[in-house]
């Protein structure tokens, strides 16, 4: 018997309500950090001019370095906010993921996608009722009846997986009959599309869910 290591999810970015809506990066951890004082020093007192270029050089890459730490903090800081202000309803519990893409969050935050793209990568957000990966807080739109309403994909995947609990697990729906279903709900999808989503939710197709 092959016993699996628990694996623990720290949280980079903490969310809590007390009076107003609070963010916190758990960064505490890393304490301060400054250029070491002995190096600066040296950099004003050795008459060695080759030295002093010296430090001067590793001075002038650890201020890039602590600049980019910083910017880094910053854009987190600012996504977050934006994901807050944005999915307001979804961290309340009160209503749904609205479909909403890195590049939206972008154009608002005046920044470029990748940048966007590089601040959540591996993140995680603590809040009170879970902590979730940064990027499933954003989705593609999923357009239905003339483009009337849209649907994230997390919601296309509940509603499929909704009919597929309610089906006879005798007769189990098929893509296409899925599909249709779908339509009912004012929501158009090919069946290929259909499949797509069943299959990143890990549902066997019909024949393989068929019961005797």
């Amino acid at each position: 018997m092959v016993l699996k290591k628990t694996e623990y999810i720290v949280p980079d970015i903490i969310i809590k309500k007390e009076e107003d809506w609070e963010i916190q990066l758990n960064d505490g951890w890393m304490g301060n950090y400054q250029i070491n004082d002995y190096y600066q020093n040296m950099i004003l007192k050795t008459k060695d001019n080759e030295l002093r270029a010296y430090f001067r050089e590793k001075a002038s890459r650890a201020t890039f370095i602590l600049q980019n730490v910083e910017q880094r903090r910053k854009t987190l800081m600012n996504v977050t906010q934006f994901l807050l202000d944005q999915q307001l309803p979804y961290f309340e519990g009160t209503g749904p993921l609205h479909p909403m893409t890195m590049a939206e969050a972008a154009q608002v935050l005046g920044i470029h996608p990748s940048t966007v793209s590089r601040a959540v990568k591996g993140k995680y957000i603590q809040y009170p009722k879970e902590t979730v990966p940064m990027k499933n807080l954003f989705s593609q739109s999923v357009s239905g009846i003339s483009g009337s309403t849209t649907r994230n994909a997390k919601e296309i995947q509940e509603m499929i997986r909704r009919r597929i609990s309610e089906e006879n697990k005798r007769s189990p729906y098929s893509d296409q009959k899925l599909k249709e279903l779908l339509e009912g709900d004012g929501i158009f999808l090919s069946r290929r599309a259909v499949a797509k989503y069943r299959e990143l939710m890990g549902i066997k197709s019909s024949f393989n869910r068929k019961e005797s």
